[in-house]
């Protein structure tokens, strides 16, 4: 989807999921809602400026891990790259 940030982490479903709530935890972003099962995940909410977020985790293989994070409804690269970077610094 247009907007999105999209990489793929050296990580496993469950870390990567651990990994990407400790990031928005640290991010001070406000969760409104999370799931997960075996093969994928997303977690919804906003930012402190009002904007929405999602992130979306999706399993690739047994040890690796598509994470896309869209700001908005248009995407906002800057924001994304952060939220990224705090993951990959999680893993």
């Amino acid at each position: 989807m247009a907007g999105d940030l999209k990489r793929n982490y050296e990580a496993t479903i469950d870390k990567a999921w651990e990994a990407t709530l400790k990031a928005v935890e640290e991010l001070k972003l406000t969760v409104e809602s999370k799931q997960n099962d075996a093969f994928s995940g997303v977690i919804k909410g906003k930012m402190a400026d009002g904007k929405s977020f999602a992130i979306n985790l999706k399993k690739l293989t047994e040890t690796s891990t598509e994470i896309g994070v869209r700001i908005d409804a248009f995407g906002d690269r800057q924001k994304s790259e952060t939220i990224h970077d705090k993951i990959l610094s999680k893993l």
